[in-house]
């Protein structure tokens, strides 16, 4: 197996492709690296910057190069002993017309056969929530044109396109355009109806990426013929997966991912570890991207006995005196209710349709309290996801989910009823031994945890890390603004006990969704062993 050591990460775009790459191979090889950490190199949304945006997973993308082009080239780096670690985005793919498979759906709508490729709610029309004001407004200002492309009707709404499904439309013109949307099996409409409802699984809240059914096999199997195939060649020696807490099981796509690749191909993924947490043992997987040894080196470098000065000069300075607990509980909150508030009716609304509880004690639950005891599940949950993909749980899983259970009942007695009903379906009723019920409540589990993730990730990564700042070398994707500073002997247990579980684990100190780069964070570090003197410039500056 290709032990990625001294990585060099490599954003592919259409100024820095493989020709680029080319020029500085031996400028990499004199540096010393032994592996190169690729960006995602598959067809993209012309002019992406990142990648992750994919149009077609078994395309390379022509900004970038080649196929015969990337296979030169790492013939090249293995010559020299340089592997290649290839970043994947099983999780999501680009909304959007140039994506083929997207646009059969959106053609077709249930008959595509890639309908059931896209996580998709088709009890209505699919949602294509790209318009600036509602759709009424927008007939209304004749933005919104029938036109023909290469000899096929389309609806051009600005610089997009969007496919007519095969319908008799002779004798309609752009007159017609309300006609013509409702025999499609999509709806277009306003992006900011998405805040408060959505019929689609999104990354994150950006409506342009469309969540994949990755645990169906022919998903799997459809999405994963190039890189598979690279692999085989050996053109790959490693993938890296991208957001693999988005995925509905994670643990049986890692298997299936080894199934396909083998055993000696190298197996990342993208996690972030809470302080405490563990990565599950049985994944076939050698480890994570390295946020969590980002966050160790970051706090080894703090010292953790100007904690409590640094925290009440905040709180002098800023008036600010909410613990940063409940400030992460605030700021899930206020991202749940005010921009996911569709994806929380969604699962409500799973809740109700399965038959997980007791209708008596079902009945006398408001619906209104179920979808707020939902919410605060997700508020208070206090890692990114849990893993558990059957019922029962493990037990030291649904002891970790009865402690959030037990803490909404403690905060809101009026939820008492509600909460209830989530431990009968996931803690309780499972023990009976019911299993289509239990297979039912697995599935609403493992839905809950789809989205857990993506609303810790927007309440403190993209919300909390931009509004409490008591020290923001700790705002940092992998560490966490409430954390500040380890003991040296602490981190060298933890490092001991790294070797021990995860020996190929990556150790990175920047990533490409780190907020700021070591050499910031290591001179913010040093105002931890001199907070005297920075309290006091900071007055200074404060008083000017």
């Amino acid at each position: 197996m290709q032990n990625p050591t001294a990585t060099y990460r490599l954003q592919f775009h259409k100024n820095f492709g493989f020709e680029q790459l080319q020029s500085i191979i031996q400028y990499l090889v004199d540096l010393g690296v032994a592996t190169v950490y690729a960006s995602p190199v598959f067809k993209s949304v012309p002019g992406s910057t990142h990648g992750y945006d994919g149009l077609d997973p078994n395309q390379l993308n022509p900004e970038i190069g080649t196929l015969e082009q990337l296979k030169r080239i790492t013939k090249k780096l293995r010559s020299q002993g340089v592997g290649w670690l290839q970043d994947i985005v099983p999780n999501h793919m680009a909304f959007n017309p140039e994506n083929r498979w997207l646009r059969d759906v959106l053609e077709k709508g249930q008959h595509s056969e890639y309908a059931g490729f896209f996580d998709i709610d088709w009890n209505e029309k699919l949602m294509v929530p790209f318009l600036g004001n509602d759709l009424e407004t927008v007939i209304a200002a004749n933005e919104l044109k029938l036109v023909t492309i290469d000899g096929k009707k389309q609806l051009q709404y600005y610089d997009s396109e969007y496919p007519i499904s095969e319908i008799d439309t002779e004798g309609k013109n752009a007159g017609n355009v309300r006609q013509l949307l409702e025999a499609q099996s999509y709806r277009l409409c306003s992006w900011q109806e998405t805040d408060s409802r959505i019929n689609y699984r999104r990354f994150f809240t950006i409506n342009g990426l469309i969540c994949m059914n990755m645990h169906d096999p022919d998903v799997f199997n459809a999405y994963h013929q190039l890189a598979g195939n690279l692999v085989k060649e050996g053109v790959f020696q490693g993938l890296r997966i991208d957001h693999i807490d988005g995925l509905y099981d994670p643990a049986t796509y890692l298997r299936r991912l080894r199934e396909r690749c083998g055993d000696e191909v190298y197996i990342t993924v993208e996690k972030i570890l809470q302080p405490q947490e563990l990565l599950p043992s049985g994944w076939e997987a050698q480890g994570t991207t390295g946020y969590d040894f980002l966050a160790l080196v970051n706090n080894l470098l703090t010292n953790a006995a100007a904690s409590q000065s640094f925290t009440d000069f905040y709180q002098q300075l800023t008036g600010d005196d909410i613990p940063v607990e409940m400030q992460v509980q605030n700021k899930k909150a206020q991202i749940l209710h005010h921009h996911m508030r569709g994806e929380l009716d969604n699962l409500a609304d799973l809740f109700r349709q399965r038959d997980l509880v007791n209708k008596k004690s079902f009945a006398a639950v408001r619906t209104d309290d179920l979808r707020e005891a939902i919410a605060e599940w997700l508020i208070h949950c206090p890692v990114y996801r849990f893993y558990g993909n059957m019922l029962p749980l493990e037990q030291h899983e649904a002891d970790a989910v009865q402690q959030v259970f037990n803490k909404i009942k403690t905060q809101n007695p009026e939820l008492v009823r509600a909460v209830g009903l989530l431990e009968e379906a996931i803690l309780h009723y499972p023990h009976q031994g019911n299993r289509e019920r239990n297979e039912q409540a697995a599935h609403f589990y493992k839905r809950c945890m789809q989205f857990s993730g993506p609303l810790m990730a927007k309440g403190v990564e993209d919300t909390l890390m931009y509004t409490w700042n008591r020290f923001i070398a700790h705002n940092e994707v992998g560490d966490q603004p409430s954390s500040f500073g380890i003991e040296v002997h602490q981190f060298h247990a933890a490092m001991q006990e790294r070797q021990r579980q995860w020996p190929f684990t990556m150790n990175a100190t920047s990533t490409h969704d780190t907020k700021r780069g070591e050499d910031v964070r290591a001179r913010l570090n040093v105002l931890t062993d001199l907070p005297e003197y920075w309290f006091a410039k900071v007055n200074e500056w404060k008083e000017m």
